[in-house]
């Protein structure tokens, strides 16, 4: 069952949400200023060395880059619920195109890392809402919560 707005309503401190962005059944994560670019080669896919950078203002994605973002909330999955997440229509419909790892595990806890991808140039203000993610009530608690290699992770994180 997706948790409706008056769940996260009175949840959104414990989650980590902004509760002015919450909606009918998902809350609006912020895009944060600090941004990893890796440009690409053309020739076999490569990508070369990977740049980080920090903005207070905007981000413009350009074509034939890859992106690693981050969220400016840091969340928290309670025991009880999985989240999913996904790119806001408005910013696909701009052409910003996700490869998200859009499934979040109970217990999880940490910034969210959101890997873009672009096919015309997009320019997003930063703190704009970007993402959003709607929490999934599972049947009962898990007794296995995430204690995985991202939890409580900060900033656009690398795989690892």
């Amino acid at each position: 069952m997706v948790e409706p707005y008056q769940w996260l309503i009175a949840h959104a401190q414990t989650l980590g949400v902004d509760p002015a962005l919450c909606g009918p059944a998902s809350v609006d994560l912020r895009l944060s200023g600090h941004i990893r670019t890796a440009e690409h080669m053309g020739t076999m896919g490569r990508y070369p060395c990977w740049s980080e950078r920090h903005t207070d203002a905007t981000v413009l994605f350009i074509p034939e880059c890859f992106y690693l973002c981050t969220t400016q909330e840091t969340v928290h999955i309670p025991e009880t619920h999985c989240a999913l997440l996904s790119m806001r229509s408005t910013w696909a419909r701009h052409g910003i195109g996700h490869k998200m790892a859009g499934f979040i595990d109970p217990g999880f806890h940490g910034q969210l890392t959101l890997e873009i991808d672009v096919s015309v140039p997009v320019s997003v203000p930063i703190y704009a809402p970007f993402v959003q993610l709607a929490f999934v009530r599972l049947t009962e608690p898990t007794v296995y919560v995430y204690h995985g290699q991202y939890q409580n992770q900060t900033g656009p994180t690398m795989g690892r």
